[in-house]
């Protein structure tokens, strides 16, 4: 009876090593699911952050700008306003979004120096650089995951992490500046950690690459990320400073009276 088990249990362990020499069965989500999974990640019913943009140039030439972002969630859409807090030049100027689930997001600019109401932003101005950053109006939007068709590329490592990458194509219909979108995706914590954005040519236009994350409150935010226009050779960075989740946000943050107030 000992020889017996003492076979079957070598038999085991052969078998076990023989397994691990094979390569690894991948079991991949599909690049729908893998969009799926980075739309709906943990963000908090609401987010209040405190950020500084550095604008700099093709010569190099910085301009800084600290903004506050708030964000609550209205069941499965959500609202935002934007408010730039400085230079002189800028400050006070507002930026609501209102996501809808059935069209385009609402947008509102508010400019303070023309002492006007806020102006919607048409959809034929969503390709327009926001407030002189490399990200255009288009970017601030939480594009839906169904107004795209999503393919999974393939698996390898990023800065040592694995990643999968997702090329997204705009349907036939849906609105969008980019030819495709291709993403870098860790599924540890669902965040793309790099996307390439690629003009109506199909040309590479900019690249995002996140360089920080933390988890506040339990959730993983991207801190650091560099918006870099290949083309023009102009960059955008944005680097987080006080972030809160989950707390009170009155709801008229997000109406065009408040966006006046400067």
């Amino acid at each position: 009876m000992k020889m017996k088990l003492f076979v079957v249990g070598a038999a085991v362990v052969m078998l076990a090593a023989f397994l691990t020499g094979l390569p690894a069965v991948s079991f991949a989500l599909t690049g729908t699911e893998i969009m799926t999974k980075v739309h709906d990640r943990e963000n908090g019913k609401s987010s209040i952050v405190e950020s500084t943009m550095i604008l700099i140039n093709d010569k190099g030439q910085t301009k800084q700008r600290v903004v506050r972002a708030v964000r609550k969630e209205y069941g499965d859409l959500s609202k935002s306003m934007i408010r730039f807090l400085s230079p002189a030049d800028v400050k006070g100027t507002g930026f609501l979004i209102w996501e809808n689930a059935d069209r385009d997001d609402d947008q509102f600019l508010y400019l303070p120096a023309l002492k006007q109401d806020p102006r919607r932003i048409a959809s034929s101005e969503k390709s327009s650089r926001f407030m002189g950053t490399e990200f255009t109006y288009e970017d601030l939007e939480n594009r839906k995951v169904d107004k795209d068709d999503h393919k999974l590329l393939r698996e390898e490592k990023l800065d040592g992490k694995q990643v999968y990458v997702v090329e997204s194509i705009p349907k036939k219909g849906s609105d969008s500046q980019y030819k495709k979108l291709v993403s870098w995706v860790r599924p540890d914590i669902w965040i793309p950690v790099k996307i390439e954005f690629y003009d109506n040519r199909g040309v590479l236009l900019k690249v995002l690459t996140v360089k920080k994350f933390e988890q506040i409150q339990g959730i993983w935010t991207t801190m650091d990320s560099v918006m870099d226009n290949v083309q023009d050779k102009k960059k955008t960075q944005l680097t987080l400073g006080k972030v809160q989740y989950n707390t009170d946000i009155p709801d008229e943050y997000f109406t065009e009276r408040y966006l006046k107030r400067d």
